[in-house]
């Protein structure tokens, strides 16, 4: 039953991971200030005070671009058993 059901685990995992991946609330309320995951450290970014003219929303963004690239990988190679596992319970047999 077990290898029947794979499609559906990693389906499963897939989005476990991009939800705690991507979790911002929880980690703010939860971690310290020096424990940071990336959505944390890079809203928390600030420019430094040498360079006042550095638009930092634009750097935050350059970064949440950089950091979605592991998730979409992630997905990419498991977009196969994501599809299986998402219509497996669609088809009536």
């Amino acid at each position: 039953m077990l290898p029947l059901a794979v499609p559906m685990l990693i389906t499963l995992a897939l989005l476990q991971i991009v939800g705690i991946y991507g979790d911002y609330v929880f980690p703010s309320l939860v971690l310290n200030s020096t424990q940071h995951t990336v959505s944390l450290a890079i809203a928390n970014f600030t420019p430094p005070a040498m360079a006042p003219d550095i638009n930092a929303v634009n750097i935050q963004l350059a970064a949440f671009t950089l950091s979605a690239v592991p998730i979409a990988m992630l997905f990419f190679a498991l977009m196969k058993y994501f599809v299986n596992g998402m219509s497996s319970g669609a088809l009536k047999m």
